[in-house]
């Protein structure tokens, strides 16, 4: 299995003089340029499984960047992902989700212009919204295909896991 470095970081969400949001980053420990994807949580929050869904992306070759969006809050129960998911700011997320990509272009180790978006549940919702409401993400991967925004279009489907991990049909969609 590749090494790889993690670890907790503050991001700018709002320019240098801006509030930060803070992000669970992973990456190969090798030396290199790296594709980026930024990991959207669950209703549940930035909790262990989605940490190792970030870390799977660096083990697979990205710099994987998983922002926090709820700031510290998780939930262990439906009831209380219910009240957190419904209290989300979704234009904040959306902005800290394209602040992420921007991070992520900032790093030696990213490749430029390779920043993907993925999520599940809540965040597919989210990893949607994000590439319609501007250009710095190109490709978003969902697990479900709703309604697609303004000029997105289906491009088929890719399994992100396989070699005796959990098995992970997604939607590539291009917007």
């Amino acid at each position: 299995m590749p090494d790889i470095q993690t670890r907790m970081i503050d991001f700018s969400s709002n320019g240098p003089q801006g509030p930060t949001t803070p992000g669970y980053l992973a990456m190969p420990a090798q030396a290199g340029r790296f594709p980026g994807i930024v990991v959207i949580q669950e209703w549940w929050g930035l909790v262990p499984h989605i940490k190792d869904v970030t870390e799977r992306f660096a083990r697979g070759g990205f710099v994987a960047l998983a922002p926090d969006l709820y700031h510290g809050q998780a939930a262990d129960e439906p009831n209380e992902a219910r009240k957190l998911a419904m209290a989300l700011d979704r234009e904040r997320a959306v902005q800290e989700i394209l602040a992420a990509s921007h991070f992520l272009k900032s790093l030696d180790e990213v490749s430029p212009k390779k920043i993907g978006v993925v999520g599940w549940c809540m965040g597919g919702g989210l990893a949607l919204s994000t590439p319609s409401s501007t250009t710095p993400a190109r490709r978003s991967i969902t697990r479900r295909l709703p309604k697609m925004p303004g000029n997105a279009r289906w491009t088929g489907s890719k399994n992100i896991y396989g070699k005796g991990t959990v098995s992970s049909q997604l939607n590539l969609i291009q917007i």
